[in-house]
């Protein structure tokens, strides 16, 4: 699994701050396992779709994963990771290898 963090890129031609991204940081071990896939309900996109992930990251990875994007073995894409995922609370998590849940979404059309 790669994971790569915004940073503040160049501006634009008027000022404005552009996203930028670090280099992809390999995280080994991490679950990847397909989400649910939907057709887009907003009516100004009829032909979107939305695509997701569920990924267990390990407990060894305590790196923030928020505005983060990840992208899975075996596809080229890079999805957005869905708001701040939070370790899962210890009286869960107390045979958890892996203890952080996260959703990564990508939405086309």
């Amino acid at each position: 699994m790669e994971v790569r963090r915004p940073t503040r890129g160049e501006t634009d031609a008027l000022g404005n701050p552009a996203r930028g991204w670090t280099e992809p940081e390999e995280v080994a071990d991490v679950y990847a396992s397909p989400g649910a896939t939907a057709d887009a309900v907003e009516s100004n996109r009829p032909d979107g779709a939305r695509v997701a992930w569920t990924l267990t990251f390990p407990d060894t990875y305590t790196a923030s994963l928020r505005g983060c994007q990840v992208r899975v073995p075996g596809d080229s894409s890079w999805y957005d990771v869905a708001g701040d995922p939070q370790k899962v609370p210890q009286q869960f998590a107390a045979r958890m290898r892996h203890d952080r849940v996260a959703e990564a979404v990508a939405s086309d059309g």
